[in-house]
C-alpha cells in the first residue's frame, strides 16, 4: 500500500474509532444513569415541554417553575427544541436528545480534522486527531443532554473557518467563520473567549490596524450580536419570573473577596489544574504542551495553540468561581482542540529529533490501540480492576522505557546521541506514548454512569404517591457559596424524573417557616433528600412532627404537606 494510501486508511481508522466511542451508552435513557445530573434533567425537561407545550424556541419552560408559566433565562435552546422536534416526528424518546449531541459530536471530528491538517503536518495531524478522538472530556460531552456538544462543533469550525480566511481571504471562509462563531456564543455564551484568539492571530498577521479595518469590526458586532439579542430577550424571563438556568442566579466571576484570599484562589487554580490532567491534556501533555510552544514557537500551529490556550485560561481565570469547581468539569472541553493541535506538533518535533523513523509512529499507534483496548474492555466486561494512580504508573514506566528505547538507538548509522538529546528525546517520546493509554483507561472509567439511580429509585416508588397535577417542593443546593455570592441552586432531577412540576428548597432555608411558606404558593408535596439534610440535621424530625411521612428510603422521603 502506497504511503498516502496507508494514511488515509488511517486516518478514516481513528475517525471510525472516534465516533463509536462517542456512541457508546447512546440509548441511555435520562434516569439515574444522568451524568451532569442537573444539566441533564434541565434539557430533559426543556424538551418535553417544548413537545407538550409548543415549539416556540424563544420560550424555553422548565419544571422547577413554581406556580408561574416556567420560561427561563439560559442559552440558546438549539439542541433541547431539535430534540423536541424529535420528538413530534418519531415519539418521546430521551435517547433523541443524545442523537442530537452524537451528531454534533462527529460533525465536530471533521471539523477538528480539517483543522489539524491545515496546521500540522500529516503524521503530526494524525496524532491531534487520534489524541482528540480519545480525549475524556471530549468523549463525555459527546452524547450528552447538554448544549456542549453543538458549541465544540462551531466552536471548532470557527477557529478552522477564520484560519483559512486569515491565509486565503475567500469570502466564504469570513462568511463561515462568522456563521460558526455567532452561532457557537449563542449556544453557550462562554464561547465568546474565542474571540481573542481572533484578535491575536490578526494583530500577529495585520498590527494593531488590523482590528480596525471595516472586515473586522464587522466580524466583531455580527459574532455577537445574535447572542446579545437573545441575551435580552431571555433575560427579561429572570426580571419576570426569577428563573435561570445559571446565568443571573449564579456569580461566576473572579474577585477581590477572592483574590484576597489565598487559601481560596489556590484551591480553585489546583483544581483548575486537575481538571486539565484529568480531563484534558492528561499528566504527560500538561507538561509537554508549554515546553513544545516554547521550542516551536515559530510555528503556526504553535502560535495558533498558544494564542488559543492563552485566551482559554483568561476565561478560566476570569469565570474561576465556575471553571475552578469539579462540578464543571465539562465547561473544560474548549481545552482539548489546542491542546491536541500542541501535541501534535510535539509528535512532529520528536520525528524529527529522532530522524524520521517509522518505528515512533508504530509506537504511537500501539499506544493508542492500547488505549482503544481499555475503553472496549469496560464495555464488554466492566470497569477496570485497577486504581487510577496504578494506571498512571504502570503507563508512564512502560512509556518512559519505551521511549528510552526508541532515543537510544543510533539514528541511520549515526553515533549515539549525547546524554541530554538521549534523554529529552525519551522523555518527549515517552509524554506522547503514555497519552492514549491515560487517555483510554480515564474514558472507560466515566461510561456507564450510575451514580443517581437510588435517586431515580426513589422517585420511582414516589410518583404513584402523587397525584397528577400537584406541585410539589424538592431539594435543593446552597443559594451562597464560601465567599457569600449567589450560586444557582435548583435540582431539576426530582422534577423530571416525578414529571411534577414546583419549587426548590435551599439548603439553607430547611426551617419549618420556609416549607410553610411554599405551602402558601401551591406546594402540596416534599421531596427531602437525606444527603442535603447535612445542613440541618434535625429538620426531618421537625418535618415528621407536623406533616405525614407518606415514604421513606436511606435517600430521600417524601412527605404530604398537609398537617
Amino acid at each position: 500500500m502506497s504511503k498516502p494510501k496507508a494514511f488515509a486508511t488511517l486516518w478514516i481508522v481513528v475517525l471510525i474509532i472516534g465516533a463509536a466511542v462517542r456512541a457508546v451508552d447512546l440509548d441511555r435513557p435520562a434516569d439515574g444513569r444522568i451524568r451532569e445530573s442537573w444539566r441533564e434533567a434541565d434539557y430533559a425537561s426543556l424538551a418535553r415541554n417544548f413537545d407538550r407545550e409548543g415549539m416556540d424556541i424563544l420560550s424555553p419552560r422548565i419544571d422547577w417553575r413554581g406556580d408561574g408559566p416556567g420560561l427561563a433565562e439560559m442559552e440558546f435552546p438549539l439542541v433541547p427544541w431539535l430534540t423536541a422536534g424529535l420528538y413530534r416526528i418519531l415519539g418521546p424518546a430521551e435517547f433523541l436528545g443524545r442523537v442530537v449531541s452524537y451528531l454534533f459530536s462527529f460533525l465536530t471530528l471533521l471539523a477538528f480534522s480539517a483543522l489539524a491538517r491545515s496546521l500540522l503536518p500529516p503524521s503530526g495531524a494524525l496524532f491531534a486527531l487520534a489524541f482528540f478522538a480519545l480525549a475524556p472530556l471530549s468523549v463525555r460531552v459527546s452524547n450528552a443532554l447538554q448544549p456542549e456538544s453543538a458549541m465544540l462543533f462551531f466552536y471548532v469550525a470557527a477557529a478552522w473557518a477564520f484560519s483559512r480566511w486569515l491565509k486565503t481571504g475567500g469570502p466564504g471562509w469570513y462568511t463561515g467563520a462568522l456563521a460558526a462563531t455567532a452561532l457557537a456564543v449563542l449556544v453557550k455564551a462562554p464561547a465568546a473567549h474565542i474571540g481573542l484568539l481572533f484578535v491575536l492571530l490578526i494583530i500577529e498577521k495585520r498590527g494593531l490596524r488590523g482590528l480596525f479595518r471595516p472586515a473586522v469590526l464587522a466580524f466583531g458586532v455580527l459574532a455577537l450580536l445574535p447572542a446579545a439579542v437573545w441575551g435580552l430577550h431571555a433575560h427579561r424571563f429572570w426580571l419576570t419570573y426569577g428563573i435561570s438556568l445559571g446565568v443571573s442566579n449564579e456569580y461566576h466571576w473572579i474577585g477581590w473577596d477572592l483574590i484576597r484570599q489565598p487559601r481560596l484562589i489556590l484551591a480553585a487554580l489546583a483544581r483548575l489544574a486537575r481538571l486539565e490532567a484529568l480531563y484534558t491534556a492528561m499528566i504527560p501533555g500538561l507538561l509537554l504542551a508549554p515546553f513544545v510552544l516554547w521550542t516551536r514557537r515559530r510555528d503556526a500551529a504553535a502560535r495558533v495553540s498558544f494564542y488559543w490556550l492563552a485566551a482559554i485560561a483568561a476565561y478560566y481565570f476570569l469565570a474561576i468561581r465556575t471553571t475552578g469547581d469539579f462540578w464543571a468539569s465539562y465547561y473544560h472541553v474548549v481545552s482539548v482542540p489546542p491542546l491536541a493541535l500542541s501535541l501534535g506538533l510535539a509528535f512532529t518535533a520528536a520525528e524529527e529529533r529522532l530522524g524520521g523513523r517509522s518505528a515512533l509512529r508504530t509506537a504511537a499507534f500501539a499506544a493508542f490501540g492500547l488505549g482503544v483496548a481499555m475503553t472496549a474492555i469496560r464495555i464488554l466486561f466492566g470497569p477496570i480492576p485497577f486504581s487510577p494512580g496504578a494506571v498512571t504508573v504502570f503507563v508512564i514506566a512502560a512509556a518512559a522505557g519505551a521511549g528510552w528505547l526508541l532515543a537510544s538507538r543510533p539514528i541511520f548509522g549515526a553515533s549515539r546521541p549525547s546524554g541530554w538529546m538521549q534523554f529529552g528525546s525519551a522523555a518527549c517520546a515517552a509524554g506522547l506514548l503514555a497519552l492514549f493509554p491515560l487517555e483510554g483507561a480515564q474514558t472507560a472509567r466515566d461510561l456507564h454512569p450510575s451514580k443517581y439511580m437510588a435517586l431515580f429509585e426513589c422517585a420511582e416508588i414516589f410518583r404513584p404517591l402523587i397525584p397528577e397535577g400537584s406541585l410539589i417542593l424538592t431539594s435543593g443546593g446552597p443559594r451562597l457559596d464560601e465567599t457569600g455570592k449567589r450560586v444557582a441552586f435548583n435540582a431539576s432531577y426530582f422534577f423530571y424524573w416525578l414529571d411534577r412540576k414546583g419549587f426548590n428548597l435551599p439548603a439553607e432555608d430547611q426551617t419549618l417557616e420556609a416549607v410553610a411558606a411554599f405551602v402558601g404558593r401551591g406546594a402540596r408535596y416534599l421531596v427531602l433528600e437525606d444527603d442535603v439534610l447535612k445542613a440541618r440535621p434535625g429538620f426531618k424530625d421537625e418535618l415528621k412532627q407536623v406533616y405525614p411521612l407518606l415514604a421513606e428510603r436511606p435517600e430521600a422521603s417524601l412527605f404530604k404537606l398537609s398537617r
